[in-house]
């Protein structure tokens, strides 16, 4: 909720709208893998967990994340605390997701996103920090 001459907490910078549902699961999944010191992956769907893995890359940690149940992950949330590298993003972008949540996107990880997923939307909100890495939270909406 935004009260009178506050600042929306997230700005949607192109694409679609986010669910009622896509905000919570997108909250799960976030809090979720900032709970971890190493890159971790979290996939939620429907506010059930698809997925979790912490590994020595993020790209290892989706993996994992999604062998757990690759079925339900199809539509999911995917929430990661490390900065989204291009090699994950692209591995991403090989399933349906709703949206993928990162602290930070390599310029060629959002880049790839925007042109293989047509319907993702870059969101971001500046204002809020992230206590583990000190930095803007920025989300992709496919």
């Amino acid at each position: 909720m935004v009260m009178s001459g506050e600042k929306p907490a997230f700005e949607i910078i192109s694409g679609k709208e986010m669910s009622y549902d896509n905000w919570l699961d997108l909250d799960g999944a976030w809090s979720a893998a900032q709970d971890f010191p190493d890159p971790t992956v979290v996939i939620i769907k429907h506010g059930n967990p698809c997925g979790l893995a912490s590994a020595d890359t993020l790209l290892e940690a989706y993996h994992k994340a999604l062998a757990s149940d690759p079925v339900s992950a199809f539509g999911g949330i995917v929430a990661v605390n490390r900065t989204l590298d291009l090699e994950a993003a692209e591995r991403m972008a090989d399933l349906f997701l709703e949206v993928i949540v990162a602290p930070a996107y390599e310029p060629e990880a959002l880049s790839s996103s925007s042109e293989r997923r047509k319907t993702c939307a870059s969101l971001s909100t500046p204002a809020r920090r992230c206590a583990p890495c000190r930095s803007a939270v920025s989300w992709v909406v496919c």
